[in-house]
C-alpha cells in the first residue's frame, strides 16, 4: 500500500515540538534586542535635540536652550527624567522657558537678539503676545517607548554663540550628563555627555577605555 504523501501525527508534533524550543530558546535574545533598539531610539532623539540646540546657538549667534519636560502638550513642566525635550531660543531673561506652554507651534525667528522686536510678519498665529512666548525651535516627535527610561542630572542647558555652555537664566543646574536605560536588565544602555565647551558625546557606560564610545 502506497503511503499518501503529507506529514503523519507523530512528525507534525514533533515539528511542532521543536519549533516551539526554538522559539523559546529565541525569545528573550530577541525581546532583549527590542528592547536595545529601543534605548539607543531614545538617546538618539536627545542627541539630536541637544545638537539642534547648539547649532542653532551658533547659527543665531544666541542663547538657545535645550530642557527635558514632562509632556508636549499645555501644563508641561521641567522633568529631567522624561524622554521628551524641546530646544528654545533665550534671551536670558525671561524668554526660552516652555514651561506650562509646551503645546505651542515651533517658531524659527530671524537672527536677532530679540525676536519680539519688531515681530516678524510669519509668527505663528495661534502663539500667545511674543512677550510671553518660550520661542520654541523644534520639538521631540512621537511618544516614549515602553520600558525606556531617562536620568540626567539637570533638566535644562544653554547654549552660547559659541556653541559653550552659558549659565541658565532661572538659576538651574547645567545639564551635563544624560543616562538612558530599560527595565530590561539585558538591553544595552547609553549616556550622553556635554562638556563645558559645549561637545556633545554619546558613549556606552559599559565600554572599555579602548573603545571609541568609551564614557570618558
Amino acid at each position: 500500500m502506497l503511503r499518501q504523501p503529507g506529514f503523519s501525527l507523530i512528525e507534525l508534533v514533533v515539528v511542532l515540538a521543536i519549533a516551539a524550543i526554538l522559539f523559546a530558546t529565541g525569545m528573550p535574545a530577541f525581546q532583549t534586542m527590542i528592547s536595545s533598539n529601543r534605548t539607543k531610539g531614545v538617546a538618539d532623539s536627545i542627541l539630536a535635540g541637544l545638537r539642534t540646540a547648539r547649532s542653532t546657538a551658533i547659527s543665531r549667534n544666541s542663547a538657545v536652550r535645550f530642557q527635558l519636560v514632562s509632556s508636549l502638550a499645555a501644563g508641561c513642566v521641567l522633568n529631567r527624567n522624561s524622554l521628551y525635550w524641546l530646544v528654545t531660543e533665550s534671551d536670558q531673561v525671561a524668554h526660552g522657558n516652555p514651561a506650562g506652554a509646551c503645546n505651542l507651534d515651533p517658531f524659527t525667528p530671524p537672527d536677532q537678539a530679540d525676536p519680539c522686536n519688531p515681530l516678524p510678519a510669519n509668527y505663528p498665529a495661534g502663539n500667545p503676545d511674543c512677550t510671553v512666548d518660550p520661542f520654541i525651535v523644534k520639538k521631540s516627535i512621537g511618544s516614549p517607548y515602553l520600558g525606556t527610561s531617562v536620568a540626567a542630572d539637570s533638566a535644562v542647558i544653554t547654549f552660547g554663540p559659541l556653541g559653550q555652555l552659558l549659565t541658565n537664566y532661572d538659576g538651574s543646574a547645567k545639564m551635563t550628563t544624560v543616562n538612558i536605560s530599560s527595565t530590561n536588565p539585558d538591553a544595552k544602555s547609553w549616556r550622553i555627555t556635554v562638556k563645558s565647551s559645549g561637545a556633545i558625546k554619546l558613549c556606552d557606560p559599559s565600554a572599555t577605555i579602548t573603545s571609541p564610545v568609551y564614557c570618558s
